[in-house]
């Protein structure tokens, strides 16, 4: 008999190939959870094969992970990342949006495309895994606990950028609206604000000795 925590619950974690995504995977799986990783791609950009992928070190750790390919940018892409979590483990427990950019440009004289490519990944992106996890999770019979499933939005960690402030803000009115379409006790969403992690398209910091303890 297990006595984790999340035993036979799925997770869905995007931006799971390094950082705090790949830590939150990690940590969802010692406490008995199969999941679902979600990235561009399984590996850190410029890393070799000989790199061993999130879901592949889960695997190997006896747990249950796959990886699916996602641009979170993109409805199709988050839709088939919903079916294939599905697919695989029969329903979605908890779905993280956890994938996301910084700015290197905090002025207002931001470039567009840098905009564009910003709102597109923390805004547009959370809001399609609210949307495409929310409609199945409303699907699924209810938990012992009530609820059908529960959202997590990994909040920014970047401070002095308007190009952040504005995208975290289009974050917060997602929530609100969450609020108003599903019952919080069917199908909860909350927003995380974390401390500055390494290893993602966010910038280094000295507290990359602490990662290894969540």
């Amino acid at each position: 008999m297990s006595f984790a925590r999340l035993a036979g619950k799925t997770a869905v974690v995007t931006g799971s190939t390094t950082g705090i995504g790949q830590a939150v995977a990690f940590a969802l799986h010692c406490e008995g959870a199969q999941v679902v990783c979600a990235d561009l791609d399984e590996r850190r950009q410029g890393s070799d094969e000989t790199e061993v992928p999130t879901h592949e070190q889960i695997n190997k750790a006896g747990g249950k992970a796959v990886f699916v390919q996602t641009d979170v940018t993109r409805a199709d892409s988050v839709k088939r990342l919903v079916k294939e979590a599905v697919s695989h483990f029969g329903r979605i427990d908890i779905f993280i949006n956890n994938a996301g950019v910084t700015a290197k440009d905090g002025s207002i004289e931001i470039a567009e495309d840098a905009w564009d490519r910003s709102f597109a990944v923390n805004a547009r992106g959370t809001s399609l895994g609210c949307k495409y996890a929310g409609a199945q999770m409303k699907k699924q019979d209810q938990l012992p606990s009530m609820d059908r499933g529960w959202i997590i939005n990994i909040a920014g960690v970047q401070t002095g950028s308007s190009k952040l402030w504005l995208n975290y803000r289009g974050l917060i009115q997602i929530l609100t609206f969450l609020s108003g379409r599903f019952p919080l006790k069917a199908l909860p969403g909350h927003r995380l604000d974390p401390k500055r992690f390494p290893r993602t398209p966010q910038p280094r910091h000295p507290r990359e000795r602490h990662l290894p303890r969540l």
